[in-house]
C-alpha cells in the first residue's frame, strides 16, 4: 500500500510552484518595506515606506496622543508575537514528532474541552438557530406564504376574478336582441316612474 501510495506522489508542476516562488520573494521583500520603528534604530533608520504611504489616510489619528505607542509597546508586541509562533511550533514538535501518543492521551483526558473545540464552540450552529433559521421561517411563512400567496396574489387574483364575473353579467345583458334591449328599457323606465312617484 505505501508503495502505491509513493508512486504517486510526485513534485507540483511548475505553473504552481512558480507563483508560490513569486509570492515567497514578495513576502520577503516586502518585510523590508515597513521596518518597526524599534528595528530601525539599529539600522540607522531607514525610511518606512509603508508608513508613508499610508500616511494621508491615517494623518489625524497618528498627530493624535492614542494613535502613538511607545517604542517599548512596539518591540515587547513584536517579541510577544514571535513567541506564541515559535511555542506553537514547539508545542507541534512535541506533539507530532516526539511524542505522537500525547494528543491521543489529552483528547481522552480532555474530553469536554476536545469537543469544544473540535466543534469551534458551535459558533456556526448557534449562528444557524439564532440569525438563520428565524430568517427562513420569516421568508416562508410571512413574506412568501402570507403576504406574497394570500395577500398580495389574493387581491390580484380576486381582482381578477371579479372583472370576469362582472363581464359575465354584462355579456349576458347584450345578447343582441332588440326585444331584450327594449325590455330592459321599460325594466328601466317604470323603476324610474316608480321611484319619483313614491320620492
Amino acid at each position: 500500500m505505501a508503495g502505491d501510495v509513493e508512486h504517486h506522489v510526485h513534485e507540483s508542476p511548475r505553473s504552481m510552484t512558480l507563483p508560490l516562488m513569486v509570492l515567497a520573494a514578495g513576502s520577503v521583500v516586502a518585510g523590508w518595506v515597513g521596518i518597526p520603528h524599534v528595528m530601525g534604530q539599529y539600522l540607522g533608520h531607514p525610511p518606512n515606506a509603508f508608513e508613508r504611504f499610508l500616511e494621508p489616510v491615517f494623518e489625524h489619528p497618528l498627530k493624535s496622543e492614542a494613535g502613538h505607542g511607545t517604542e517599548g509597546l512596539e518591540g515587547g508586541l513584536m517579541l510577544g508575537s514571535v513567541g506564541i509562533g515559535l511555542v506553537g511550533l514547539l508545542v507541534a514538535r512535541t506533539f507530532y514528532l516526539k511524542n505522537p501518543a500525547l494528543p491521543e492521551k489529552l483528547k481522552t483526558r480532555f474530553r469536554a474541552l476536545y469537543i469544544t473545540l473540535l466543534n469551534k464552540y458551535w459558533v456556526d450552529e448557534i449562528y444557524d438557530d439564532v440569525i438563520i433559521k428565524p430568517v427562513k421561517i420569516i421568508s416562508t411563512y410571512i413574506l412568501w406564504k402570507f403576504l406574497d400567496e394570500i395577500l398580495i396574489d389574493g387581491i390580484v387574483n380576486s381582482t381578477g376574478h371579479l372583472i370576469r364575473g362582472a363581464g359575465g353579467v354584462f355579456r349576458k345583458l347584450q345578447s343582441g336582441y332588440t326585444r331584450s334591449y327594449a325590455g330592459w328599457i321599460l325594466v328601466g323606465a317604470v323603476f324610474i316612474i316608480v321611484y319619483i312617484s313614491f320620492s
